[in-house]
């Protein structure tokens, strides 16, 4: 009987390569006493063909445990492709974000980006860590896509997302977009405002339209910490801190207010309405970049110009800020904000007359950061030169 069901030419032993049950079976029958017998009066090219089989068998066995402790891709699919470097522009594929990679790890170029991202409504927050030549490729790849298709690639993609706006021209194009977007494939990307408490009151009254007529929009309001209103503003810092201390306005009233939301709100991915054509710091940007802190920052609408995005506003009948009737194009706090003459670029009315063209929030390093070491560095100095002339007072006598 052994031999029979055995031999080399038997189905059963064919089969039992290619199919998991029977090759349980023939496990079970190598180990039993009744088989052991009969195994005495087989060939020795039966025994050899049983000896391969359940060698396979505990091989297989073994590659199958070990595959199974491959750790997942953190993505809102469960079921994530591998990477296709070979896809046209039409065809992003999602991110591959590894669990728990050490930011001291490194790529062939030795170049970790380390950004950490997220979306609103996700519970996800392991860290992943890109290569600079992972985020070029991402960046040519978007660089090629619609607005729209990138917003879309971005909720799919990247958890713990929200959206950063003071409410200017582009960031409502974006909100818009998004509003319009298919929320069946991502939950919705919700907002954060920083009032510094000295907007623009036509500002202050387009958040509350804006409100009414995005129901479904979730805004997040910081304000500088420990300050409901200007007087208590004031009452903490003074007067005019923008003149009297133009850096530590810039940290109290948005730097520390944004780092605070991006602390309470779990944040590691924003999208902001930069844009290439507003000029000074902002003519280089990429679609995709990381900052220091290791938070990435999405400018959907970076290939956009004005025209572009008044295009949209009015095709969408989205609404906006009274200002820009008035000759304002880019709107900040009323001290620092500007009309714009015609031919001017169209961040030209903010810190006019000075060299300054950003807040402090999108750059690289805080500029509150960059002005406390300089003035260490000058305390430093100061000390110095006190000690060296104590000692040369000290010679001299």
């Amino acid at each position: 009987m052994a031999c029979s069901v055995l031999s080399a030419e038997s189905p059963f032993l064919r089969a039992c390569v290619g199919n998991r049950r029977a090759r349980g079976i023939v496990m079970c029958l190598s180990l039993s006493p009744v088989f052991a017998v009969n195994l005495l009066a087989l060939s020795l090219p039966h025994i050899i063909i049983i000896t391969v089989v359940v060698v396979v068998v505990v091989h297989q066995h073994c590659t199958q445990r070990t595959s199974s402790r491959v750790l997942p891709t953190c993505n809102r699919s469960s079921k994530q492709p591998a990477p296709d470097h070979t896809h046209t522009h039409d065809k992003l594929p999602s991110l591959n974000m590894a669990r728990n990679r050490s930011p001291s790890s490194s790529d062939e170029d030795n170049t970790e980006s380390g950004y950490a991202s997220g979306s609103s409504t996700a519970s996800l927050s392991n860290e992943v860590y890109f290569s600079r030549a992972h985020l070029k490729f991402i960046n040519q790849q978007l660089s090629l896509l619609e607005p729209q298709e990138v917003l879309k690639w971005c909720m799919t993609s990247l958890p713990r997302l929200y959206q950063t706006s003071a409410f200017g021209l582009t960031g409502l194009a974006i909100m818009d977009m998004i509003s319009k977007l298919d929320y069946a494939i991502a939950p919705p990307i919700e907002m954060i405002f920083l009032d510094t408490l000295y907007h623009f009151s036509q500002t202050l009254d387009l958040v509350d339209r804006v409100k009414s007529k995005y129901p479904n929009l979730t805004i997040h309001t910081y304000k500088p910490e420990g300050c409901d209103t200007t007087e208590d503003f004031e009452a903490k810092h003074g007067q005019k801190l923008w003149e009297t201390n133009e850096e530590l306005y810039d940290y109290v009233a948005k730097v520390e207010p944004a780092q605070r939301a991006y602390r309470d709100l779990n944040v590691q991915a924003v999208l902001t309405g930069r844009r290439r054509t507003q000029g000074g710091k902002r003519g280089d940007l990429d679609i995709i970049e990381v900052d220091d802190a290791g938070l990435l920052k999405v400018n959907p609408l970076a290939n956009w110009n004005f025209k572009h995005v008044q295009a949209y506003i009015k095709e969408n009948n989205v609404p906006t800020n009274d200002l820009l009737d008035q000759g304002y194009r880019s709107v900040g706090d009323w001290h620092s904000t500007q009309p714009v003459a015609e031919g001017e670029d169209e961040r030209a009315g903010r810190w006019k007359g000075r060299a300054k063209t950003e807040c402090g929030i999108h750059n690289k390093r805080s500029r509150y950061a960059v002005f406390l070491q300089e003035q260490e560095e000058k305390r430093q100095q100061e000390l110095s030169d006190a000690i060296n002339a104590g000692l040369q007072i000290e010679t001299s006598s």
